[in-house]
């Protein structure tokens, strides 16, 4: 293990050693758990038994399905999902997400107005799937939820329930949340975006270009990979002026977060691991309490891994022979980070993305 002081971080970042605080986001940039506590099991994606986004995580599910988006226009999702309809009170509405805001727009604006915000609590959006239609409910909508990074602006966020061919009762979309917390304010609710869109096997940014994202809209839970993305200003929805990454950048914080290591798209971690982390723009640092590094990323996966971030944990004792098999598969070499030239003082140079372990 190599302890990380924070004289050491001043040598290589100006900004590094400000003061981080899970519980209050609009002042730290540093920190975010992979899940936070209460999602889940301990299980790390296999791609077996596990949805695509890995074990115990807050992926959006109706029925037996597991999916991460939906298309306004209705073209099947990855899982065969097409969304058809959106009513409220009786009046049908074309959904739209503009950024990171769902918008019910009338089919007559004469007879009853367009919905926005908070007014769409009640909505419906109904489903066709494989095995039948499912109604998706807003139970309610909250702008309670900051961003981590940059200006603390608001997000609106969307608790989802639902019935289908066999679930009479309304289930949570979102069914396994985080503690409610400065993070996650509404840990029921989920963040819904457009701008970019996502292979969740292999966890890549497929694409963050207007013409092959338009229509299509993600479903983030509290907690999630996704959610992170967007409240780090990782999404083009979330993008500022001052905040901006590329599609590859994005791509490295993906993997970064479900810890897809030999970049083959299994996730190594569980939900309630907590990480630090820091990206070479220097707009997310480092608070310089950390223990050890864990690994530097790029859009790859990882470049070098010194402790990853279940090896103290003693239900994962084989964590790194599980890595190191993966990784062999697809000749992904794994070296200890300070056997590369200019780490750490220098890492920037080499990745886009700096783990490490509180």
């Amino acid at each position: 293990m190599k302890p990380i002081h924070c004289s050491l971080l001043v040598a290589a970042l100006a900004p590094a050693c400000v003061a981080s605080d899970l519980g209050d986001p609009s002042t730290s940039t540093t920190t975010a758990a992979v899940g936070l506590p209460g999602g889940g099991g301990k299980g790390y994606g296999d791609g077996t038994n596990c949805p695509s986004w890995g074990c115990g995580t807050n992926s959006p599910v109706i029925g037996p399905w597991n999916f991460h988006e939906l298309d306004v226009d209705g073209e099947a999702n990855a899982a065969g999902l097409k969304l058809v309809a959106m009513v409220l009170n009786g009046n049908a509405y074309r959904p739209e997400v503009v950024g990171a805001e769902l918008i019910g727009h009338s089919l007559d604006e004469q007879s009853y107005p367009s919905r926005y915000g908070v007014d769409l609590a009640g909505a419906t959006l109904r489903v066709e799937a494989p095995d039948g239609t499912y109604d998706i409910r807003i139970a309610a909508v909250e702008y309670v939820t900051r961003y981590w990074v940059g200006s603390p602006d608001l997000n609106y966020t969307y608790e989802l329930e639902y019935t289908g061919p066999d679930q009479m009762d309304y289930q949570p979309v979102c069914h396994n949340p985080p503690v409610r917390s400065g993070a996650f304010p509404h840990a029921l609710g989920a963040l819904l975006f457009t701008g970019d869109r996502y292979d969740a096997a292999r966890k890549l940014v497929i694409s963050s270009e207007p013409d092959e994202t338009r229509g299509w809209f993600n479903i983030a839970c509290a907690g999630s990979a996704l959610g992170k993305l967007h409240l780090n200003r990782h999404t083009t929805a979330g993008s500022t002026s001052d905040d901006k990454s590329t599609r590859e950048q994005r791509q490295s914080m993906l993997k970064m977060f479900v810890s897809d290591v030999c970049g083959t798209g299994r996730p190594f971690t569980h939900a309630g691991e907590p990480l630090h982390y820091e990206n070479a723009d220097g707009w997310m640092t480092l608070d310089g309490t950390e223990a050890s590094y864990e690994a530097l990323w790029d859009a790859d996966g990882a470049l070098c891994l010194d402790e990853h971030r279940l090896e103290a944990d003693p239900d994962y004792p084989d964590i790194r022979k599980q890595i190191d098999e993966e990784c062999e598969l697809v000749g992904h070499e794994l070296r200890p980070c300070d056997e590369l030239d200019g780490f750490p003082d220098a890492w920037q140079k080499l990745a886009y993305l700096l783990s490490a372990n509180p």
